[in-house]
């Protein structure tokens, strides 16, 4: 079963290792699903999407993907907010941010955007994702001793700083100037710039381990679809054809 993974910036920055029926493409957008089906891939997993500037990947072409018997898994970005907002009907969610998601930890799309390089620069993240601001921040709470009690308030403070201003230097400077229970001590500012741990990344782990193990061919009957997705599956057809 080939598997076409569609990643690009949650891989930095190491690319990780996967088995040779694991094949790596950009991050997903709007009209990529259908291509990959109607191309004969045998399963999808999806970890990063382009968004904004580009038209993002419709739930619509996701579920069409399904009611052609491809199973389609997400993880760590847009995979993640796909797979919550399409599992019951079938995509397999993977990973913690996934969960966090699921639970309602998370409810922001914007917690796992970031700004990243073109193609030509292998798609490097150039601004951290809040999820992982938010692991960053208690891993350093955890190895300095104090309590997570203040975690909240910091990563509101996150938030408020636009994903594509969202680089380690710009959220140490909104930490060190702010004031009240928003002051970060320094020592985990210091933190902050230095660890280099990735939640996302640990997720697209966790995501190449579950694809070493088979997916069940998914049962969805084919739903009702309206004229844009008739349009955008004609469009991928002559794509997948004409190259």
């Amino acid at each position: 079963m080939t598997t076409w993974l569609f990643a690009g910036p949650s891989l930095w920055p190491r690319r990780p290792s996967w088995s040779a029926d694991v094949q790596l493409r950009p991050p997903v957008a709007g009209g990529d699903v259908y291509a990959a089906v109607l191309a004969g891939a045998g399963r999808i997993a999806i970890v990063d999407g382009f968004f904004g500037d580009r038209p993002a990947v419709r739930h619509k072409e996701i579920l069409w993907a399904l009611a052609q018997g491809v199973p389609v898994l997400g993880a760590a970005s847009m995979g993640a907010l796909r797979a919550v907002e399409l599992a019951p009907f079938g995509v397999e969610g993977v990973g913690a941010v996934f969960e966090g998601y699921r639970s309602g930890r998370y409810t922001k799309d914007g917690d796992v955007a970031v700004a990243h390089a073109p193609a030509e620069l292998g798609f490097q993240p150039l601004t951290l994702a809040v999820v992982d601001v938010e692991a960053r921040l208690a891993r350093g709470l955890a190895a300095l001793g104090w309590p997570p009690h203040r975690l909240a308030g910091w990563l509101d403070v996150a938030r408020s700083v636009p994903f594509r201003q969202r680089t380690a230097s710009n959220l140490r400077d909104r930490f060190r100037n702010a004031t009240g229970d928003d002051a970060m001590p320094e020592p985990l500012l210091d933190w902050l710039g230095a660890d280099g741990f990735s939640l996302k990344r640990a997720d697209v782990a966790a995501l190449l381990r579950r694809l070493e193990r088979p997916s069940a061919r998914p049962e969805l009957p084919e739903g009702p679809w309206d004229m844009f997705h008739a349009r955008a599956l004609e469009e991928a057809r002559r794509r997948v054809v004409h190259g």
